[in-house]
C-alpha cells in the first residue's frame, strides 16, 4: 500500500505536476479499467509516459455534494493498480498527474574547443606586446 500524499489540490501541485488524464468515470488516453464505480477494482495505466519523471494517481470517492474524499499516490508508471475504498461511497473519478523531467543539456565538445581557441588568442596577444 502506498502513502496518500494529498487530498485534492495540495502542495504537490506546486511542485510542477500537471493533469495529464481526468476520467470522470470514462476511459481516457492513459487510464482505463474500473474508473468510476464500485468499492474496489483495477485501474490500468497505459501509454508513453517517458516525458514524466514522476507520476501520481488521484482517486476521488464520495457523494459529490457531501463527504468528498481524495487519495493521491505516486505510482511507478504503466501497469495495473488495485484500489478499494473503506466506505459506502463509490469511486467517483480518477486523475493522472505527471511532472515533466528536467533534461540536462550537455555542453557540446565545440564549447571546449571555442574556449581553448579564445585562450590561445589571448596568449598570442599577450606575447605580441
Amino acid at each position: 500500500a502506498a502513502d496518500n500524499i494529498g487530498n485534492g489540490t495540495e502542495g504537490w501541485l506546486a511542485d510542477g505536476y500537471m493533469e495529464i488524464d481526468d476520467t470522470d468515470g470514462a476511459a481516457g488516453p492513459y487510464l482505463s479499467g474500473d474508473l468510476g464505480s464500485g468499492l474496489s477494482g483495477t485501474i490500468t495505466v497505459t501509454g508513453d509516459l517517458t516525458a514524466y519523471d514522476s507520476i501520481l494517481i488521484g482517486l476521488k470517492y464520495g457523494n459529490p455534494h457531501i463527504d468528498i474524499v481524495w487519495g493521491v499516490f505516486e505510482i511507478a508508471g504503466v501497469g495495473d493498480y488495485l484500489w478499494s475504498t473503506t466506505g459506502q461511497n463509490n469511486l467517483s473519478h480518477t486523475v493522472l498527474y505527471g511532472r515533466e523531467g528536467v533534461n540536462e543539456v550537455p555542453l557540446p565538445a565545440a564549447g571546449f574547443l571555442l574556449l581553448g581557441g579564445l585562450g590561445g588568442l589571448a596568449l598570442l596577444r599577450r606575447r605580441s606586446k
